[in-house]
């Protein structure tokens, strides 16, 4: 191989335009440029600048200059490129086949700049392949646009892998650090090698994801690579990589073996290389010009560097600096494209020694001759080797390039070895080219140089026909290639200005007469809407009167033309138009036929050898056949396909079958049809009589085919037309007789016989055969009715007495003068005018007298023949030669006749004049005539007192023919002004219609000045139309004019100006409404007609119907303008625009602009839009921290915030809700987000941190991440703090807290010991009594005070430890070694155990102690004295002291408490502690630590810190998911006083899920147990988790209400254990806990709640639904302890229920309870709109809310933080309150009523249970909440439902539910039924 450079294709423009990277497409079509300035420059083919595609940053939306695109990669189909670029991410383009599209089809974000790229071909399109990609950290992405995804293939740490292992899995992880991937080669269609730059490469298979294989491991760094195969075993590849040492080794990629290395002579290392697309080599490009390494053999392997193939560079010598940074050889091996870090870029082609083309192997023999070796080729005719093809030019010295066309079928070909298909193989040389046609076996060299621009078309029009076009230069030339080796191509003239010589525009037809004679082409013009006939004749026959080139016509059509083809025989030309429209260009008669508008978008082809178009639309439709096509009369036949619907599809023409057999043709000619599936075929015959008739005709065989017209009894007339018209060329006149007759004209047939024994019997008369012919030419024209060459021929044959005769008998007397002597024509003039007298043709025979001067005689004629306008022309034409030529009797009658006639005109010209000049008689005919010009003028010297009527009849007639502007003036004359005002405004002269209108005073003026103001606004004078509306009095229609318009401002100064101040607003909103309705009816509203009465109403509909200014958006505009900011945004949001909503209220600062915003937000969350529903709420923080002023963050914020920063973590969005924490000066949300990031993203570590660092939120940071264990985190961040020894030490310390409450003691230590505080674990130690472990510690300490005292501190612990184990003697000795004696004295007498007391305190000498032992003794005795039933009376020292036993005792317990919580550190060892006490001192420790949670939960200041350690105790109870943190709390407080404490806690090796529960008893603290109740009562739910977890574990008896109801009745057993107890319940049986109202309502409520779950599950019965509502009304009792808005929408909602399920009833009763429960639905529903706009903690007290107030439910109580409804269900509640508001129902808009039931007649609310008046209570009804009050007793009833928990009940839904649960609703005992 030899290089040779041309010249370069690009000079040097600088730096900025080098290549990155440079590739040709797989179809060898373009070659693309990736160059520094971020474009893609294409180049086509010719390697000419064709166009280039700009790049786009990261953010494809803004400019950029700030990266350099790497690296692009080609799909399989050349129509998309993919580009990797340094600012991470990855674009593609779809750039089309021929650049026509240039879009962006997608982008992939990635983590690292982009360094290499590889497009594979793993699908059957290129949307679906994966894309690879190598990153500048040594990562490996494989993308997918069909997918729309990019995904972490490989990290470089496990590529580096392979240095030790052969093959790994991928790891799917990011590369912490590494070396690039400057290279990916693609083995096959799923194979690809990464190569690294430090040496490693990688083959990775798409199959085989979850492997990758090494295929190098080299020491040294890597410059350049590329793949090596050899050329008979492409699948084969290696690997050729160059290092920095200039060392080239080839690796096989299949075994992963360094197969050899080449030390190459390079004076620097290698900068780009390219594997030769032929095979068996690699180009290298570097300092010292281009090396060539050739593969020799592959066993033994065996490559050398190819001297002689390389190429030392004259650039690299005359420039040193410079260097070549990429390199492309083109995929057909024709052209190698090197590009300079200058921008330089050249073409070297490489010349053809030995490669393959198309799978055929071709050997360059000699510089201008070529062999090719095809399989199974034997040449008859040339004198090649068996299977060699020879190529050679002798015109040219060396071949460039070789060719096929088609190229698919020599593919084909060459690997079946069937070479008898029609294709040709082509050598190109620089001069010439020579073809071999395999069909022929022909081979010609023809003198054409090929530019680069030049393309080839071979078998144009009909086969052997070659055309060389250049497009770019609008030329082409044709040559007619020879059929055997005797012939020789004939190369025609260059044909021009032709503006697209593309092959399906160009259609060729050789016209042969034995031989060739000349050939037409057919193709475009100088645009693409011309086509142009021409001529071409043989180069050698020109001469002085021969061209060789002639232009036959040339024709301009309406639409750009993209096909042409000439009929067979060369007859018509079939040309198609973008459009799909098929016409017929008739080349004999110059003529365009259009024969489809739509034919062509099918299939449409001349069915050869017969000027015959076959055609189909689309598949299953009817074939059409054209049989005369030049006949645009002549209809198609039809070809109907099979009616099954599959697709039949017509393909082709079949007309192998076209014999001739003697003197009679046959025609076989078939239409093939296939089916969709191509699975089988269907031959469709076509009418062999036609074509066979067809045929004929070609041939001009006349006689045969009136045969055949005769025999097959043809009714075709354009079949015998045609016939006929030929026949009269052939003078065959029977033949056009037997035409004629066919064609009805039996004249013309008999006559046709009679010139045919005419010419039968003059044949002898003629001298010549040419007169003889012209006398056949004269009868031809005579038939023809061409009578001016019948004339001209047989005067040439001399027998003009034929003609004189023949015009005689047809009466043709101007035509027999005109060839008669000059002696005839006289006679043959009054022969005329006697035959039109004769025949009644007065008025022809009149003129042929007034010709000759005889007027009088003619005057005659015409008056008799009653021709009067004649007659009148001929009288003036005589008066104005002499006036008194006629007598006036002649013109009197005359003018009478012309009266009589209605010519009053031409009447009233004769009577103005002499002989007659009657004025006043002429006017009158003038007037009815309508001649009023005439008239007025005749009437101004005459008659002047007329001139006015005049005027105003001429007025009226042009009024009543529309002719209305000339009828203005007239109007005027006539001083009609109204009427010429009406006249100006139809005629559109405004301005004369306005000037009449100022200037003149008008009746009624208010209808012309709407009519002028009107079209005014038609005309787009919209100014002057509002000053005509204000004219007219319709201030209105000016508004709408100016909104009309989209003047909204002008529309308001308007309004102001012209309507009172009060009215002005509703004005506005009135056209805001108007403006939305017309949106909504705008497909209904139909043009108004301009007969129309003018009218308000039809002016404002033509207003509509033309304006494009309308709806909601409109409005708004409108309202914005006028200041109604408040109206604008109700109109937007009744219209659902959210997105238009949020922008105003944003750019107005409306005052509900944060509602606004929270409102949109919820909305776009139900919609699923997570990224647009986080961009209003970070947006709603930031107003809201905005009206702070940055103060204690509000309720909403915190919501917004917390919220916003959930969705932008859910989308990765962690750098946006960052800096929206940031923003809004939330540190606690802040350092969340920043953990979250780091847990999701850890590859963003630094840069979070460095933000945290730059916010200065490290710390706080750090002490988040220790409260969620996360430690390592913690660590990590600690490194970036001032002083990271100490925060260390901290986070150690923190560390040691959380194991400790975890109980992981030895983690503990560690971590105590570690952050430098043994104290910690000491005390953790001695707390959970592990002494041993203590003591460690303390012999760790260092020897001082600090170990002194924790020695004292194990043996404290280790003493009170002793004493609660009853180890009194041990803890005795040790108290005693510490000197704290009366330490162990008091806790002898804690016990009361005296004598032990006070023998220690004998013992040890301590009076003191002995005299306190002895009072505290006394003390004891005297109340032991005191028996059980004194035991509850007050002692004689308790009314003293103003203490109770009882109180004592309570006293103690809390003592006991109150020890606990002292010497027990920490909240598990207190409850392990409180649990081994037992009894009240452990109730009432877990009580007080739920009272603590409870106050913590009612006073909004509850967080997970706080109860962590709680959590930590209770989770192996409990699952703590999807649960509040309030829920949580108020969970773990109920556990505490059902569950108590699980028994792991007190004994580490139970592993089961046992608990130590507590024992209520009496002595519980009520104000503990309310508060309890309250934080239960106080949780807030959404509908969603209400219904999804609430309601189903209340049903099971499993939820937390049921759990606190459970808590209550075992207090209420205790107390009824009690006779104080039971005194109060007797005291008053309406308290459901005795003697506490606040305990009772509190358990009622709760209970309602419970019975609420039980109720919803029950089906939606009329019964059922009328429970529910029971119940749920009765729960609003309680919603200051329940949330209020919970509370109204249950019971709203039920209520409504129940009131749609009764729309449709009848009855009586049914009808009451619509009332009664429609109203409750409207005001507890309307009540709930109120209360969802109230800002949280806001109380309801500030709402008017007579309906609710003094009904027994409480209203003065906040508002919640969280709703309970949804956006949906809320604008469900909207439009129901607003119907039922609007609508006149039956239903009463309030409570309904009745009379109190313990009979004071006050009025109450039905679902009271209390009289304000009498103040009497009622037990609720446990099953509907309801009073229990009997109506005939006024009281409650005697006896309880329930005997075990006191519970009362309405007998009928007792017994209805006791019948179906057998049960107590309230305790679950056995429920007994109940009487009346």
């Amino acid at each position: 191989m030899q290089l040779k450079v041309k010249e370069p294709m690009v000079k040097s423009e600088g730096f900025m335009s080098a290549a990155t990277s440079m590739q040709w497409s797989p179809d060898s079509k373009k070659l693309s440029v990736l160059r520094y300035d971020r474009n893609i420059v294409f180049y086509n083919e010719n390697c000419q600048r064709w166009d280039q595609v700009s790049t786009r940053g990261f953010d494809h939306t803004k400019p950029s200059k700030d990266y350099v695109p790497n690296c692009h990669s080609y799909a399989q189909d050349s129509q998309y490129i993919a580009v990797g670029q340094s600012d991470n991410v990855v674009y593609i383009f779809n750039i089309g086949k021929a650049l026509e599209k240039k879009a962006i089809q997608g982008r992939f974000a990635l983590h690292a700049p982009a360094t290499s790229i590889c497009w594979m071909q793993n699908a059957e399109t290129p949307i679906q392949c994966d894309i690879l990609v190598g990153c500048q950290d040594g990562t490996a992405y494989i993308c997918n646009l069909a997918r729309k995804q990019a995904q972490i293939l490989f990290s470089y740490q496990c590529l580096a892998q392979l240095v030790q292992q052969k093959q790994v899995p991928p790891d799917g992880q990011q590369s912490t650090q590494g070396y690039p991937l400057n290279a990916i080669h693609r083995i096959n269609a799923t194979q690809a090698v990464f190569v690294s730059e430090s040496g490693v490469s990688a083959l990775f298979d798409l199959q085989q994801p979850n492997l990758i294989k090494m295929v190098s491991r080299h020491q040294q760094t890597i410059t350049t690579s590329s793949l090596m195969f050899p050329r008979n075993n492409p699948q084969k590849q290696f690997l050729v990589i160059c290092d920095s040492q200039q060392k080239v080794v080839v690796n096989s990629v299949e075994t992963g073996q360094a197969l050899t290395s080449i030390a190459m002579r390079s004076q620097g290392f290698y900068t780009a290389a390219a594997q030769n697309p032929s095979g068996n080599g690699v180009l290298l490009a570097g300092q010292s010009g281009l090396q060539y390494i050739q593969l020799q053999s592959i066993t033994p392997f065996v490559v050398q560097h190819d001297i002689a193939s390389s190429l030392e560079l004259q650039q690299l010598k005359d420039d040193p600096i410079t260097s070549i940074t990429s390199m492309a050889w083109r995929p057909d091996s024709s052209v190698i494209n090197i590009c300079w870090s200058n921008g330089q870029i050249d073409e070297i082609v490489p010349s053809l020694s030995a490669f393959t083309y198309c799978g055929v192997e071709i050997t360059n023999v000699a510089p201008n001759k070529s062999q090719l070796r095809l399989k199974n080729f034997n040449s008859k005719q040339n004198n090649f080797q068996p299977g060699i093809l020879e190529l050679s030019l002798q015109n040219s010295a060396e071949v460039l390039k070789i060719k096929a066309f088609p190229k698919m079928v020599f593919q084909e070909s060459a690997r079946s070895g069937d070479w008898s298909k029609s294709l040709y193989i082509c050598a190109f040389g620089e001069r010439s080219i020579c073809v071999y046609s395999f069909e022929t076996d022909c081979l010609s060299e023809i003198n054409i140089q090929m530019q680069p621009a030049d393309k080839l078309y071979f078998d144009v029009g009909v086969k052997r026909v070659l055309v060389q076009a250049n497009m770019q230069l609008g030329e082409f030339t044709v040559v007619y290639l020879p059929q055997n080796l005797q012939q020789q191509a004939i190369q025609f003239t260059p044909v021009r200005q032709c503006s697209y010589a593309a092959q399906a525009l160009i259609s060729c037809s050789p016209q042969m007469n034995g031989q060739f004679q000349r050939l037409l082409v057919g193709h475009l013009g100088e645009d693409r809407q011309e086509f142009v006939l021409t001529e071409l004749s043989p180069p050698e026959e020109a001469d002085d009167f021969t061209e060789p080139i002639s232009i036959l016509s040339r024709v301009k059509h309406t639409r750009i033309i993209d096909w042409i083809d000439i009929s067979p025989t060369g007859k018509y030309v079939l040309i198609r138009d973008v459009s799909g429209a098929i016409m017929i260009f008739v080349i004999e008669t110059q003529t365009m036929i259009d024969l489809s508008p739509t034919l062509g978008n099918g299939m449409v082809q001349w069915a050869s050898p017969f000027d015959v178009i076959v055609a189909q639309e689309q598949p299953d439709m009817p074939v059409l056949v054209y049989y005369n096509p030049g006949d645009q009369e002549d209809k198609p036949s039809l070809l109907n396909v099979p009616n099954d619907s599959q697709g039949w599809a017509l393909i082709n023409v079949d007309s192998s079958q076209v014999q001739t057999t003697g003197q009679r043709t046959s025609a076989a000619l078939y239409a093939v049809i296939q089916r969709h599936d191509q699975t089988k075929s269907v031959n469709m015959p076509l009418d062999q009589d036609l074509l066979l008739f067809n045929m004929l005709m070609q041939t001009k065989e006349v006689t045969g085919a009136c045969i055949l017209l005769t025999k097959s009894n043809c009714t075709n007339k354009n079949q015998w037309m045609r016939l006929c018209q030929l026949a009269l060329e052939q003078h065959q006149f029977m033949v056009c007789s037997r035409c004629y007759a066919a064609l009805g004209d039996l004249g013309l047939s008999k006559y046709s016989r009679e010139i045919h024994q005419k010419m039968k019997q003059k044949r002898q008369e003629f001298e010549s055969d040419f007169q003889f012919q012209t006398y056949c030419d004269a009868q031809i024209a005579l038939l023809k009715g061409d009578l001016d060459n019948y004339d001209r021929l047989l005067q040439q044959t001399g027998n003009v007495r034929e003609a004189l005769a023949i015009y005689r008998e047809l009466h043709l007397h101007h035509r027999a003068e005109n060839i008669a002597p000059e002696g005839e024509k006289e006679q043959l003039h009054q022969e005329s005018i006697d035959w039109l007298v004769q025949t009644k043709q007065s008025t022809l025979a009149a003129q042929l007298k007034a010709q000759r001067g005889d007027f009088r005689g003619a005057l005659e004629l015409l008056m008799n023949d009653k021709a009067y306008l004649s007659a009148y022309e001929l009288t003036v034409k005589i008066l104005q030669v002499n006036k008194d030529a006629l007598s006036q009797h002649v013109v009197e009658a005359l003018s009478t006749a012309l009266e009589n006639a209605h010519h009053f005109l031409q009447a009233g010209n004769l009577v103005k004049i002499p002989p007659i000049t009657d004025s006043l008689r002429a006017l009158s005919l003038y007037r009815r005539g309508g001649n009023f010009n005439e008239a007025i003028l005749l009437a101004r010297s005459s008659q002047q007192n007329e001139c006015v009527f005049i005027e105003k009849e001429w007025a009226d007639q042009l009024y009543s023919t529309g002719h209305f502007d000339q009828a203005v003036s007239h109007y005027i004359e006539a001083r009609e002004t109204r009427k010429a005002v009406d006249c100006a405004l139809k005629a559109g002269n405004y301005d004369a219609a306005e000037r009449l209108l100022i200037e003149t005073t008008v009746d009624n003026q208010l209808e012309l000045c709407l009519r002028l103001a009107e079209a005014r606004y038609l005309s787009g004078e919209t100014d002057s139309a509002v000053e005509w509306f204000k004219r007219s009095d319709q201030a209105l229609l000016a508004v709408a004019a100016l909104t009309s318009v989209g003047r909204f401002e002008d529309c308001i100064k308007f309004i102001v100006k012209n309507f009172p101040a009060n009215n002005a607003p509703d004005v506005v909103m009135q056209e805001a409404r108007r403006l939305i309705r017309i949106e909504e009816r705008k497909q209904f509203v139909q043009p108004v007609s301009s007969t129309f009465t003018i009218s308000a109403a039809n002016i404002i509909q033509k207003m509509e119907s033309m304006s494009s200014v309308h709806g909601v958006l409109a409005a708004r505009d409108l309202l914005s303008a006028a200041g109604m900011n408040d109206q604008a945004v109700e109109i937007l949001v009744a219209y659902k625009m959210w997105d238009d909503l949020v922008s105003f209220a944003r750019d107005h600062k409306t005052g509900n602009y944060c509602d606004v915003l929270e409102k949109v937000a919820g909305i776009k969350r139900e919609k699923g839009d997570q990224r647009g529903c986080a961009q209003l709420l970070s947006e709603l923080a930031l107003e809201l921290f905005r009206l702070t002023g940055g103060k204690e963050a509000s309720t909403q914020l915190k919501r917004a915030l917390s919220e916003a920063t959930r969705i932008y973590g859910d989308l990765g969005m962690f750098d946006e809700s960052l800096q929206l924490c940031r923003r809004c000066n939330n540190t606690e949300a802040l350092v969340s987000v920043a953990l979250q990031w780091i847990q999701a993203q850890p590859n963003q570590f630094q840069s979070v941190t460095q933000q945290l660092v730059k916010m200065q939120k490290l710390d706080p940071t750090i002490v988040k991440a220790v409260s969620l264990r996360m430690f390592d985190v913690a660590m990590q961040l600690a490194d970036h703090a001032p002083n990271p020894d100490e925060c260390k030490k901290d986070i150690w310390y923190r560390q040691g807290m959380i194991f400790e409450q975890e109980q992981k003691l030895q983690e503990a230590e560690h971590a105590y010991m570690t952050a430098g505080r043994p104290q910690e674990a000491l005390h953790m130690y001695i707390d959970n009594k592990k002494w041993v472990d203590a003591e460690k510690v303390v012999n760790n300490m260092p020897m001082g005070d600090n170990k002194e005292k924790a020695i004292k501190l194990i043996k404290e612990g280790r003493a009170k430890a002793l004493v609660l184990e009853g180890k009194f003697k041990e803890a005795e000795q040790l108290y005693v070694e510490m000197d704290q004696v009366e330490t162990m004295v008091n806790h002898y007498q804690e016990r009361q155990m005296w004598q032990e007391a006070l023998r220690m305190g004998k013992q040890y000498d301590r009076r003191d102690l002995i005299m306190s032992i002895q009072d505290k003794f006394a003390d004891q005795k005297t109340g032991a004295k005191m028996g059980p039933q004194d035991s509850l009376k007050p002692s004689a020292k308790a009314d003293t002291t103003g203490q109770s036993f009882a109180e004592a005792q309570m006293q103690r317990m809390r003592a006991q408490q109150q020890e606990i919580t002292q010497t027990a550190v920490g909240l598990r060892s207190q409850l392990i502690q409180a649990c081994k006490a037992g009894g009240d001192v452990y109730l009432e420790y877990l009580l007080k630590r739920s009272y603590d949670i409870a106050v913590l939960v009612l006073s909004k200041k509850i967080t997970d810190d706080k109860i962590s350690e709680d959590i930590g105790v209770m989770a192996p109870l409990v699952n703590f998911t999807e649960q509040s943190t309030e829920e949580k709390a108020v969970t773990i407080a109920v556990l505490y006083l059902t569950k108590g404490i699980p028994q792991n806690l007190i004994n580490e090796k139970d592993n089961s899920k046992s608990t130590i529960s507590p024992i209520i008893s009496q002595n519980a603290n009520k104000e503990n147990l309310v508060a309890v109740i309250k934080a239960v009562l106080s949780l807030e739910y959404t509908e969603e988790d209400y219904a999804k977890r609430v309601l189903v574990s209340e049903i099971t008896k499993d939820g937390i209400y049921s759990k606190a109801r459970q808590v209550l009745l075992a207090y209420r057993a205790a107390l009824m254990s009690t006779q104080k107890g039971v005194q109060a319940y007797q005291t008053n049986k309406a308290l459901s806990i005795p003697g506490d109202a606040e305990l009772s309502r509190a358990f009622d409520a709760i209970h309602l709640l419970v019975q609420s779950a039980y109720t919803n599950q029950q089906p939606n019965t009329p019964q059922q639904l009328k429970e529910k509502c029971q119940v749920f009304s009765s729960i609003l009792r309680y919603c200051d302890l329940i949330p209020v808005d919970r509370c109204l929408a249950m019971a709203g909602l039920t209520c409504k229920n129940f009131f749609k399920v009764l729309q449709n009833e009848t009855s009586q009763q049914a009808q009451s309870l619509k009332k009664i429960y429609g109203g409750q639905a409207f005001v507890f529903l309307n009540r709930f709109m109120d209360v969802i706009e109230l800002a949280p903690n806001q109380s309801t007290g500030e709402l008017d809310a007579v309906d609710i107030k003094n009904s027994g439910i409480p209203w003065d109580v906040k508002a919640p933080t969280k709703q309970y409804l949804n956006s949906k269900s809320i604008e469900d509640v909207r439009s129901f309150v607003m119907n039922m508001s609007v609508q006149n129902s039956d239903t009463d808009q309030e409570l309904p009523r009745e009379q109190c039931p313990h009979g004071c007649g006050n009025e109450r609310w039905t679902g009271s249970v209390a009289c304000a008046k009498c103040k009497n209570t009622s037990p609720i009804c446990s099953v509907t909440g309801q009073h229990v009050i009997n109506a005939h007793l006024k009281t409650i009833p005697s006896q309880p439902a329930c005997t075990v928990c006191g519970c009362y009940a309405r007998p009928a839904p007792w017994n209805a539910f006791v019948q179906k649960t057998k049960s107590c609703p309230v305790c679950g005992e056995l429920g007994n039924p109940m009487g009346k």
